[in-house]
């Protein structure tokens, strides 16, 4: 059974199939509008040479609206109006509603999957065309009605939305559903990620997950640590507590290359920053906003890796300038540095010169732990609670710790691509280095 929509003058023909393959007649209204206009009528299923249900045709225009009911698929093709060329951009859409509440929607067109859409916003789509959720239809119970109206529209519309990238370039994106477990092979190792359970609490929600059977939870951009992955959850997709009801998120997930690892340790005061935080979030308005920490018994390296990050630290101005940062009496001693939480700190130098270095790490028994002659660590920290950042700049000696302070002066677009809680410096030169 198709349906014949007139909309504006124009004709639509749409198939839609159920969720067990079969041709599903409904009827759909037009956006904003909820009365009836289509018109039932028994059509014969032409073949295409594969085999397949050939889609009914829609003439071009610039808007074409529908309703998507989850668990179905609709197809629709398009065509130009008679008379005028053919060309490439004539598409068929598979359209899937896979997840709707009262105020979003997802969907998966032709394989594609938008990010999670607000009623009134629209997504570019790979071809160039977009999608506009108009409105929702959702009742919390399995038998209720759970439905989203969309426009295909020929460009997007304000205001767009984008698909949500992962803050770390090499970090993994996937989706999870809640029972559902997927296998990941990292660094040789294989990690069994599934979500057990999507829980809101007073405005916060919970994801109860298990990686390799240990058990943790995650909040929405927080960042957190579990069996050896660091994790952070983009967005929640979570329709209530009706059997049936979707639950899952979009999670980003690498090795956790500190918490992870037995050489290098952190304060339990601390989490994993991002690099990217550097130099922006380290001045307010072209003023320096925390100090520069050199060991009291540290190299002279030490002091002129100070300088080298000070001096290359710009920023844009109000006049669109690229500028020097503006330091006024923003250098210490590790001694004079009461409370490493109080402010932001660059911590020049490892824990064996540097006590606030020692401090931040968590005070490792070995204070060399973790630093390997040949090679430097760049190191992004957070507070957990004030949320002042740390950035520890150190290398096994002064010339490793020389070698990471010229390749962030020198080398900062590479280092902010890169990315993540710690960098590894190699090597004996800047230009030279090998960082990862």
């Amino acid at each position: 059974m198709l349906e014949k929509i007139i909309r504006n003058g124009i004709i639509a023909s749409v198939l839609l199939f159920g969720s067990n393959g079969c041709l599903d007649a409904r009827q759909i209204e037009q956006p904003n509008v909820r009365e009836e206009i289509s018109q039932e009528y028994d059509a014969p299923r032409e073949e295409s040479d594969s085999g397949n249900v050939r889609f009914e045709e829609i003439e071009e225009v610039e808007e074409t609206c529908f309703t998507a009911t989850q668990g179905n698929t609709i197809g629709f093709g398009t065509t130009v109006a008679e008379g005028e060329p053919t060309t490439s951009e004539n598409e068929s859409y598979h359209v899937d509603l896979i997840y709707v509440d009262s105020e979003s929607a997802r969907f998966s067109v032709n394989g594609e999957r938008t990010p999670k859409m607000n009623i009134g916003s629209s997504f570019k789509l790979a071809n160039g065309k977009a999608i506009k959720l108009t409105d929702t239809l959702h009742e919390t119970h399995d038998e209720g009605t759970h439905e989203a109206d969309f426009c295909l529209l020929e460009q997007v519309e304000e205001p767009e939305i984008f698909e949500k990238d992962c803050e770390i370039n090499s970090q993994i994106k996937d989706y999870f559903e809640k029972n559902e477990s997927k296998s990941y092979l990292i660094d040789n190792l294989v990690y069994n990620i599934g979500i057990q359970e999507v829980k809101t609490d007073e405005d916060i929600t919970k994801i109860k997950i298990s990686i390799n059977g240990e058990e943790g939870y995650l909040i929405n951009n927080e960042p957190t640590s579990i069996s050896g992955l660091y994790l952070t959850v983009l967005d929640i997709f979570d329709q209530g507590n009706y059997e049936g009801a979707v639950k899952g998120a979009d999670i980003c997930f690498q090795k956790d290359f500190i918490n992870a690892s037995i050489e290098v340790t952190i304060s339990d005061e601390y989490k994993c920053g991002h690099f990217k935080d550097f130099p922006e979030e380290f001045h307010v308005d072209g003023v320096f906003k925390g100090y520069i920490v050199v060991g009291e018994n540290s190299e002279t390296l030490d002091n002129l890796a100070a300088i080298d990050i000070s001096s290359s630290m710009e920023y844009v101005n109000q006049d669109d300038e690229l500028v020097p940062v503006e330091f006024i009496d923003a250098t210490k001693l590790d001694s004079e540095i009461a409370d490493v939480s109080a402010t932001n700190l660059i911590s020049i130098g490892n824990p064996c010169v540097n006590d606030v270095t020692a401090e931040l790490l968590g005070n490792p028994i070995d204070c060399s732990q973790g630093f390997y002659s040949g090679e430097a660590k760049i190191i992004s920290l957070k507070h957990k609670e004030t949320g002042n950042l740390a950035l520890i700049v150190a290398g096994n000696n002064g010339e490793g710790t020389r070698l990471a302070s010229r390749v962030i002066a020198r080398r900062l677009e590479t280092l902010q691509e890169i990315g993540g809680c710690i960098i590894t410096v190699e090597g004996i030169t800047y230009n030279g280095a090998n960082i990862k």
